[in-house]
């Protein structure tokens, strides 16, 4: 579950620093099911 915390903030980040990169919706919703 840590690790799984980790890399939801790490996409989190780079959601917020490259908001145009189209592949962070597809990533977040398979880390999220």
């Amino acid at each position: 579950v840590s690790v799984r915390k980790r890399v939801v903030k790490i996409f989190r980040d780079v959601c917020l620093s490259q908001p145009d990169f189209v592949r962070i919706p597809d990533i977040c919703s398979r880390l999220l099911r």
